[in-house]
């Protein structure tokens, strides 16, 4: 038994001294941008909103001279104001996983796709308390440079309430300009 512990523990120590370990590379961005309600079943709203989020993204692929890839958990809140008369301030914080796929490497212009899976808290003027949701979100864009991006972005959201037979859906687009803090 202390033969096979010791055999497995030199042959454990020799397979992760022969792999080359590499940091993952981070990013975090910042972005804001305009987003417009295209679709939705929930009274008294304006269609469009303005966005802001922050991006905090590790490098999962792409180390050996490949596009690269990479997983996020962004943090943003949409706020729809009462743009026209009878509607209601409407906010809804979201946060998640965010997959963001780069189509080229190494270039000053490199698009890029991304799909999200995301968890949002709904919350409208005049109504007490919050409905907890969840929202689907695909973008494409492309980065500027090492520093700048545009994105747009296609959501479909879904907030279910206890009493009521379907969920109210939220669908939106948006467009969005970032840029890399780190």
């Amino acid at each position: 038994m202390k033969k096979t512990l010791l055999l497995s523990l030199l042959l454990g120590s020799f397979c992760v001294s022969a792999q080359e370990l590499e940091k993952s590379p981070k990013r975090i961005t910042f972005e804001t941008g305009y987003s417009y309600i295209r679709k939705t079943n929930i009274p008294d709203l304006s269609k469009a909103g303005f966005v802001f989020a922050f991006d905090y993204m590790w490098q999962v692929s792409g180390f050996k001279n490949k596009p690269k890839a990479f997983i996020s958990i962004p943090l943003g809140y949409i706020s729809v104001p009462p743009i026209k008369e009878n509607t209601k301030n409407l906010g809804i914080g979201y946060y998640g996983v965010h997959v963001t796929h780069e189509l080229r490497r190494d270039q000053k212009i490199i698009p890029f796709i991304g799909y999200s899976l995301l968890f949002n808290q709904l919350h409208k003027q005049d109504t007490e308390g919050r409905v907890i949701g969840h929202e689907t979100r695909f973008d494409a864009g492309t980065y500027i440079g090492s520093r700048f991006f545009l994105k747009a972005e296609y959501s479909i959201g879904s907030f279910p309430a206890l009493g009521k037979k379907e969920s109210d859906k939220l669908g939106t687009m948006g467009f969005k300009l970032g840029f890399r803090i780190k």
